[in-house]
């Protein structure tokens, strides 16, 4: 029986991928990866099988793994698409442009001749964020390409 729970959240997991590979594809404007969804996917895989929470002698529990942390890998990407800005997530892998309620721009600089920029997009009661290593006039110059007049940019500076 456990087995075949491992066949079918392998499944769920291989169609999620594939939804995410898609959305990946489409992207124009990159964001920065986020190293963090691996992190915790390691910190994950590592606390189920020291905890006993995973048996990894059942016959579906390594691939389980293994996908899990494909998926992983993938959703660190994000950035934004044609239609829709990818966002790194499990939940949520998209958000449409004509969803936006508030975007902001954070112009952080790294050290004295890089930065990075911060857009919090703030959508139906949520927060998501992109960071970007363009710069500032860059993200905007794409932004307004995608997004209508009803949408307000604020920017802020670190």
């Amino acid at each position: 029986m456990t087995s075949l729970f491992y066949v079918l959240f392998d499944l769920l997991i291989i169609g999620y991928i594939i939804y995410s590979w898609y959305w990946q594809a489409v992207v124009d404007y990159p964001g920065r990866y986020r190293v963090s969804s691996i992190i915790w996917a390691v910190v994950f895989v590592y606390v189920s099988i020291s905890w006993n929470f995973i048996d990894i002698t059942q016959a579906g529990a390594p691939v389980l793994l293994a996908v899990f942390l494909v998926m992983s890998i993938m959703d660190g990407v994000s950035g934004l698409g044609e239609k829709r800005i990818v966002i790194s997530g499990y939940v949520r892998r998209t958000i449409k442009y004509s969803d936006l309620d508030q975007i902001t721009l954070i112009n952080a600089p790294l050290t004295s001749n890089k930065s990075y920029v911060v857009m919090e997009l703030q959508s139906k009661g949520h927060v998501y964020y992109i960071r970007f290593a363009k710069g500032m006039e860059d993200v905007i110059a794409t932004l307004k390409k995608h997004l209508g007049n009803d949408v307000g940019i604020k920017i802020e500076s670190l």
